[in-house]
């Protein structure tokens, strides 16, 4: 007997019930898999007299985001020539800064929409497998389609 699920994360609830750390966690997570650096801050991009773009792409949902978030909190990381900032402002909104050199704002555009879905991706399957765990599900395999959908399978044992 097998059971087919699809998890539809929205960001706010998973933001909000976790906190700044485990959204950390997801951003660096996805990161490492599209073979991004994690950094320090922004600065620690090497200076370049090539032109710089940027853009800046809301985290739709974000409005909910509580107080164990710090608002000015900011994660950066780093490929090749582009660096993506998640950033919390004083506002409470969250906000991708992708900046890139010599990049139009159209690819700009495209590779933060990437990193965020993945980023949102990593957060879905890690809360997911945490939730079958703490239920007494097994992980019994999983695998990646070419379009990178996540199958996870489970089972239990009844006794």
């Amino acid at each position: 007997m097998s059971v087919v699920f699809l998890v539809a994360p929205i960001l706010a609830p998973a933001v909000t019930a976790a906190g700044w750390p485990i959204l950390c966690g997801a951003v660096a997570g996805a990161a490492n898999l599209l073979g991004y650096n994690t950094l320090k801050s922004e600065n620690a991009t090497v200076a370049s007299s090539e032109k710089r773009v940027s853009v800046d792409i809301p985290v739709e949902g974000a409005e909910g985001v509580t107080a164990s978030i710090r608002r000015e909190s900011e994660f950066t990381i780093a490929r090749d020539d582009i660096t993506a900032v998640f950033r919390r402002y004083a506002d409470g909104q969250c906000r991708l800064h992708v900046s890139g050199t010599n990049r139009t704002e159209a690819e700009l555009e495209s590779i933060g929409s990437e990193l965020l879905g993945r980023v949102v991706q990593q957060y879905a399957y890690n809360r997911v497998v945490t939730e079958l765990k703490s239920k007494g599900y097994v992980i019994t395999g999983e695998e990646t389609a070419a379009d990178q959908t996540i199958r996870i399978n489970v089972c239990k044992h009844v006794e």
